[in-house]
């Protein structure tokens, strides 16, 4: 349905992955699949692999423009910040958004996150509230009938824990700025700490952080 789809065009989404189970792999599927009912929008994705690309349905997600780099490597060590800063410094929207591959928003957060962002009220968004707003999915849901219609207003109640949220997940921000600050903090290798830093380094930089006071799922 065409005229469903929201224009996105102004903002990237950056995606590291490493698809090392089923679960990471339907996640990619339901995620993207999502935001390609949903939106056009450019999409740069850093997939790590012992060997090839294990994304192997993207070129049917036509309302994104993907960039899919893919970087052979031995997978000893996850340096999730180093994919995001190669991605980060060639994004070319004024809006990036660091995304994860396990996270959706409902579809008016993307928008008022662009919105704010654009409009210069805020230099980073949150698109969730901090607090009782994380929505984590039972592993009992049933992916395959999400993936018809990606919609989350389908998903039972019974599926979904409430979880404190406060970093991490996903953060819109002015591109430019984003790569003045630093981008991400290569000193961290993994994931976790980080979010808390990006956090923290913002305010400090006196930057205007925002949140969207909405739910987000994971």
């Amino acid at each position: 349905n065409w005229e469903n789809v929201k224009d996105l065009t102004k903002t990237t989404f950056i995606i590291p992955v490493c698809v090392e189970s089923k679960d990471r792999y339907n996640n990619a599927v339901s995620v993207l699949g999502f935001l390609n009912k949903n939106f056009k929008t450019n999409v740069i994705i850093h997939e790590l692999t012992k060997d090839d690309s294990k994304l192997d349905f993207i070129s049917s997600l036509k309302n994104l423009k993907i960039n899919h780099i893919v970087e052979v490597n031995s997978l000893d060590c996850y340096h999730r910040t180093r994919q995001l800063n190669e991605m980060l410094n060639i994004v070319k929207t004024p809006v990036v958004v660091n995304y994860d591959i396990d996270v959706i928003l409902p579809v008016d957060s993307y928008i008022e996150s662009q919105k704010l962002i654009l409009e210069g009220v805020s230099d980073f968004v949150y698109p969730y509230g901090d607090g009782e707003f994380q929505r984590e999915i039972s592993l009992s849901f049933n992916r395959n009938d999400f993936n018809v219609n990606f919609d989350l207003q389908s998903i039972d109640n019974k599926l979904l824990k409430t979880i404190r949220s406060k970093y991490g997940h996903c953060v819109f921000a002015d591109t430019k700025k984003y790569i003045k600050c630093g981008g991400e903090n290569e000193n961290f290798i993994g994931w976790g700490p980080e979010d808390q830093e990006r956090e923290n380094r913002f305010i400090t930089l006196k930057y205007n952080v925002s949140r969207v006071n909405n739910l987000v799922y994971h």
